[in-house]
């Protein structure tokens, strides 16, 4: 695909989970044309690691056999969310998670003196953008593509544990994420041949079909948004999920 439209794409998911026109919570203050211009160069970051990351090695597959790129694309979106919010802080370096292990949007744990496969310091990651998603993109491809037999709510427990399990509530909070960008519009063309997986049904069902006056079954009933499956996870971290059940509101 294209990497100025997976960009476009990403920068829109981005745009519908957690609006750049918005004031984080808690976060260091900046304009929403700073957040906005942040939020593009991030987008072009994150299109450019999953370009990168070699066809050997890449999780997904369309059906006509390609990369899946857009599928990898909405569990990047989905595990930066979850992990930073897209947070100024964090991308910055000023907040860094895990007891000051944790680097940039992609939340990078590196112990005290380590690097990443790179070569990278977690200072470095945070004063370059690509290097943060190269190296965080990358991760999550063979993480995604050793734990690819497990349940989709389990795919990123690697990422999150460094092994493939079940259970872990991290894994399932960003799968729930992901199964939302699932329902997201994407773009149109011969290159966005969607995803061989299917999208898991996570989402709130949508409005019921207009009953036709020849029909003589009842309308289904529409479900209840406070009992569906998008409240089958709990949210306890601060802003990702907040921002995503906001932008289902």
């Amino acid at each position: 695909m294209n990497t100025a439209i997976l960009a476009a794409w990403i920068l829109a998911t981005m745009e519908s989970l957690a609006p750049s026109s918005r004031t984080p919570f808690r976060d260091i203050p900046e304009t929403s044309e700073h957040r906005r211009a942040r939020y593009e160069d991030t987008a072009l970051a994150y299109a450019e690691a999953i370009a990168a990351v070699p066809d050997a090695g890449f999780p997904f597959r369309t059906r006509k056999g390609g990369r899946g790129e857009l599928t990898l694309a909405a569990w990047v979106v989905g595990v930066a969310l979850h992990e930073s919010g897209f947070l100024y802080s964090v991308d910055s370096g000023a907040r860094v998670g895990d007891g000051g292990r944790a680097w940039c949007t992609m939340q990078i744990n590196l112990a005290r003196g380590k690097t990443t496969a790179e070569g990278w310091t977690g200072k470095e990651l945070v004063a370059d953008r690509r290097k943060c998603a190269l190296s965080g993109v990358a991760i999550l491809a063979r993480h995604l593509a050793a734990c690819s037999n497990l349940p989709f709510a389990d795919r990123t427990s690697g990422y999150a544990s460094g092994r493939c399990q079940v259970g872990l509530p991290a894994p399932r909070r960003q799968a729930h994420i992901v199964a939302k960008i699932f329902k997201l519009p994407r773009p149109k063309g011969p290159a966005a041949t969607p995803a061989t997986e299917a999208p898991p049904q996570l989402a709130v069902p949508g409005p019921k079909p207009e009953a036709r006056p020849e029909a003589k079954t009842e309308a289904p009933v529409r479900t209840d948004p406070t009992t569906s499956p998008w409240r089958l996870f709990q949210c306890p971290y601060v802003l990702g999920c907040q921002m995503a059940e906001a932008s289902a509101s």
